[in-house]
């Protein structure tokens, strides 16, 4: 037998999830709404929409570069105006984006760094003595040198990746007319490890650390965005 306080979160739990299920059919029957709405509104032959992803919020200096650039180089959008969602245009254009494709890896190795704070010095140094009136220690003949070559060698890497991304001009069937492209594989982009430390000492196999790891070294949607982003403004 269930005990009353369980029965009541039982009760709870069924009552939330019947208004997670009325929410989203709600939201399903609205989307499917906007879609008809605009499929019988009457096909505006002057008009075209341009559809990016948020990353470029309204008012964003994209979208003016975009209907500025755009019927210049593209007859079927000459002399047309960009409309909204509650309008049925005769040409669109879709924003389209493959995934990173990592193709190799950087390898360099990092100066080695000396410390020269007289009191992380006195601090390493046993029996180091400080000169009276001053913060100078009297230090070992090549000490710094000594102090370089004990470092281990530290190495770093960067993953070398291309991607796609293209503008889709496409008509109101969706044929897609014309192909703008804004990056193309003849293009490498580096990206930087993203785990929690970049360094590691010369006996690691490279190779074995770049398979092992590949997931850190690829580029996240907001690299890929930001690269388009200053392709998009340098037009």
């Amino acid at each position: 037998m269930f005990e009353k306080n369980e029965i009541i979160l039982l009760l709870r739990k069924r009552l939330l999830m019947t208004r997670i299920i009325t929410s989203a059919a709600l939201l399903l029957l609205l989307s499917i709404a906007a879609i008809a709405q605009n499929k019988t509104l009457p096909l505006s032959e002057n008009k075209y929409r341009i559809n990016l992803p948020d990353y470029w919020g309204h008012g964003n200096k994209v979208w003016n570069i975009l209907t500025e650039k755009l019927p210049l180089v593209s007859e079927e959008l000459k002399d047309k105006e960009v409309c909204g969602d509650d309008c049925h245009p005769k040409y669109s254009i879709d924003f389209y984006i493959t995934e990173p494709e990592l193709t190799g890896y950087t390898r360099y190795k990092k100066p080695k760094a000396v410390s020269t704070s007289t009191r992380a010095l006195v601090n390493k140094i046993p029996g180091t003595v400080l000169v009276p009136g001053s913060y100078s220690p009297q230090l070992p003949a090549g000490y710094y040198n000594q102090a370089a070559n004990n470092q281990p060698e530290q190495w770093q890497m960067t993953a070398e990746y291309v991607f796609q991304c293209f503008l889709l001009l496409k008509d109101d069937t969706g044929r897609i007319i014309t192909k703008f492209i804004l990056v193309d594989t003849n293009e490498v982009w580096s990206s930087a490890f993203k785990g929690s430390n970049t360094e590691y000492s010369s006996p690691q196999n490279p190779d074995v650390f770049f398979e092992t790891y590949k997931e850190k070294f690829t580029p996240d949607k907001f690299e890929l965005l930001a690269i388009v982003d200053k392709k998009i403004l340098a037009l």
